[in-house]
This record gives C-alpha cells, sequence and structure tokens, in this order.
C-alpha cells in the first residue's frame, strides 16, 4: 500500500485508510477492524474532487488521530466485562508454583474498573448483578494469585518466580519471605 493513514477514533469499525496504485489508477482503501475474517478491506475508486479534498485534509487526519489516541489514552487503560473471566480462567489452569501473565497495571486498571461499576450499581439498580458477577472475578482471581505467591513464598525455589508478578505482588512475595526466613530462624536447630 502506497501511503496509509491509521484511524485512531475510539469505537470505530475503520482501522485505517490508504492508497494503491493499481492499472494506473489511484484507489483509496478502508481497512475495518471487524472484518478481518470476512472481508480484508473494502476498495473503491474515489472522484477527483474525493482525492483532493483527502490529499489537502491528510495533515488535519492526522493531528486528529494524534489527539484522539492521546486522548483514549486513558480509556485503552480500562478493563472491561469481558477481561476478567479469561484471566481468571488461565490462573486456574496454571500448576500452583505458577502465575500466568496479567495486564500491566492489573490492579489499579480493576480497581478503577471495579470502582465504575459499583459507581453505576449504586445509581441503576439493575447494574448490581453486574458489579457483583465482575467483583467475584476479580476477589477469585486475586485469591488463586495469593495462594500462588504464599506456595512460592514457602518454597525454597531458585527458579524465576518473580516473572509474571504484579509489582504490588511482588511486594507481598518478598515481604513473605522475609517472614519465613525469619520463621525458619528461629524454629530450626
Amino acid at each position: 500500500m502506497g501511503s496509509y493513514i491509521p484511524f485512531f477514533k475510539q469505537d470505530s469499525a475503520v482501522k485505517g485508510i490508504g492508497f494503491r496504485e493499481r492499472d494506473g489508477r489511484r484507489l483509496m482503501v478502508v481497512e475495518f477492524q471487524y472484518a478481518k475474517n470476512f472481508w480484508k478491506d473494502l476498495t473503491w475508486a474515489p472522484t477527483y474532487e474525493e482525492m483532493i479534498f483527502i490529499s489537502n485534509h491528510l495533515e488535519l487526519v492526522e493531528r486528529y488521530n494524534a489527539t484522539e489516541k492521546k486522548k483514549n489514552e486513558g480509556t485503552q487503560d480500562a478493563l472491561t466485562s469481558s477481561c476478567l473471566y479469561p484471566i481468571l480462567h488461565r490462573e486456574r489452569i496454571q500448576p500452583a508454583n505458577k502465575l500466568s501473565s496479567l495486564p500491566k497495571n492489573f490492579y489499579a486498571r480493576a480497581k478503577k474498573y471495579i470502582r465504575g461499576l459499583r459507581r453505576k450499581a449504586r445509581e441503576d439498580p439493575d447494574k448490581m448483578r453486574e458489579y457483583e458477577y465482575e467483583m467475584s472475578f476479580f476477589r477469585d482471581i486475586v485469591s488463586a494469585r495469593v495462594k500462588k505467591i504464599v506456595n512460592l513464598a514457602i518454597s525454597s525455589s531458585k527458579e524465576d518466580v518473580l516473572r509474571n508478578m504484579q509489582p504490588e505482588e511482588r511486594e507481598l512475595y518478598h515481604k513473605l519471605r522475609i517472614v519465613v526466613e525469619d520463621f525458619r530462624a528461629l524454629v530450626e536447630p
């Protein structure tokens, strides 16, 4: 594809706009996010007026994309209702001495997500069930991970146990290791 403009509008079906040369004609290509498996892209030949408009406004589109990307950076950090169950499932299928990887800043993002659900549930009682459902997933994730961290802190394993831990979990692990080592020093002959 010749030139390509990624499109960063949140919740937009359009992924990007590009141009192709085919048979001496310049074609505009619009790539859709939701059509990955069905149609790769939708192609048409723009009119002369459309081409002039697009070429004159490429800079505006790129500036718009930059501001949209900055605006959406905060919302991309938020979790969604479809995030917690797969995380819980991955955690449950891992062996007792292995932690699954979590999204970056998981606990801060989950806290923000759960608080948002709680706020919505207070305003609309119909949302209470969703809040309770998601909160139970979150608690199960935390419980499963804390159990594994306790087991890792108790074991004298030297393998790379910190690799899939979040910063909050690393702190817990180090504190538990100190407590366990102090206890062993106290009771061992």
